[in-house]
């Protein structure tokens, strides 16, 4: 008999140990905790903003103002940072509590060994986490996600930006696996 296959431990399991990622959307820092114990990297920069959102498009989302309100999220980010306290001091961790698009711009380019993408999950969101993590990604690195289906309230948000990413890059990229829910891409070398 076979055990079942967790796609988020293999998944972990995929990165390089010892390396610099970051984790875009952290929420209680359930899977920062498992990136941290299993992948063990260096630096892992934990970015959300941990806002309860409004808007039509996120009410239903974990984060949304029908799930969450802000003071529910502010304590949450407490939360998170007394988690990792003693990460934080020793300069393995660095919490950005701010939108993963202007977290990311301050990372240099070519900087990270892999990122995982579970922050905003409609199409424009997951599009910008995407393609600010490939500048972000060294050659032969990760850029990983979750939430890769076509149910939850996004609808078909992340699999709809994905697949265009995947095809707008398909000669900078290859698909490593793809697993229930869970995706990897590696960014390719340049050739010649």
């Amino acid at each position: 008999m076979y055990a079942a296959l967790d796609p988020r431990m293999t998944l972990i399991n995929l990165l390089p140990k010892d390396g610099i990622g970051a984790e875009i959307g952290v929420f209680k820092g359930n899977f920062s905790d498992s990136l941290l114990n299993i992948a063990r990297p260096k630096l892992l920069h934990l970015v959300d903003p941990w806002i309860s959102s409004n808007s039509a498009d996120h009410k239903h989302a974990l984060y949304g103002q029908a799930q969450r309100s802000q003071a529910d999220m502010d304590a949450m980010c407490a939360e998170v940072r007394a988690r990792f306290a003693k990460k934080i001091e020793a300069g393995q961790v660095v919490i950005h509590r701010e939108m993963s698009k202007p977290a990311l711009e301050k990372l240099p380019d070519d900087s990270l060994d892999w990122v995982y993408i579970d922050g905003d999950h409609n199409e424009a969101g997951v599009a910008t986490d995407l393609d600010v993590a490939f500048r972000k990604v060294k050659r032969s690195g990760l850029i990983c996600g979750d939430d890769y289906t076509f149910g939850g309230w996004w609808r078909a948000g992340v699999v709809r930006a994905t697949n265009k990413f995947i095809g707008d890059h398909f000669d900078q990229i290859s698909i490593v696996f793809v697993i229930d829910t869970q995706f990897v891409l590696r960014k390719l070398p340049p050739t010649g």
